[in-house]
């Protein structure tokens, strides 16, 4: 048994796979073309027989794709070329995951959550780390799931006390 999310790139012809097998929790990232050609894995960094290569996100223009990923010993976010070849290992969170990658709308950025609660930025060659400071309302609640205003000068993103409810949507000016 097992799940599929799908993320078609911007530009036409691509379209990034997340198979979640449910029963071993594993998850792969495939890329497929459109014009059938065989599809091209992508990740798999980790020695562990579970992959768990996760939540993949396309670049504005469609030339990379970010995913959460397990490297030996510690949690990434991995960017890879549009074609499958591995460009860049990003972020290293050792050894608390870090998760959901958003491309920033001009693809200069990837914002990330990192645990135990957080948001950060990273720049998609790997340099340049930054988390947000979150405002002294926000500062007991764990920030997560940031998504970038279409103009990027605004980031939605979820928060809460604990994880069960107590959900609240914030807004923040960056």
């Amino acid at each position: 048994a097992g799940q599929v999310f799908l993320k078609v790139a911007p530009l036409p012809g691509k379209l990034a796979v997340e198979n979640l097998d449910t029963a071993t929790f594993s998850s792969t990232i495939w890329i497929f073309g459109f014009d059938g050609s065989p599809p091209t894995r992508v990740g798999g960094f980790s020695p562990s027989p579970v992959a768990v290569d996760r939540m993949p996100a396309w670049s504005p223009d469609g030339s990379q794709l970010a995913f959460t990923c397990a490297l030996p010993n510690r949690w990434g976010i991995c960017v890879v070329a549009s074609d499958g070849r591995e460009t860049v290992i990003g972020v290293a969170a050792d050894p608390l995951p870090v998760f959901a990658p958003e491309w920033s709308p001009d693809g200069t950025a990837i914002l990330f959550t990192n645990s135990p609660g957080g948001l950060s930025l990273i720049d998609p060659n790997g340099s340049n780390l930054r988390a947000f400071a979150m405002p002294v309302l926000l500062t007991s609640a764990w920030p997560a799931g940031g998504r970038f205003s279409p103009d990027g000068t605004q980031l939605a993103f979820e928060s809460y006390i604990n994880y069960y409810d107590d959900y609240d949507l914030c807004v923040l000016r960056i």
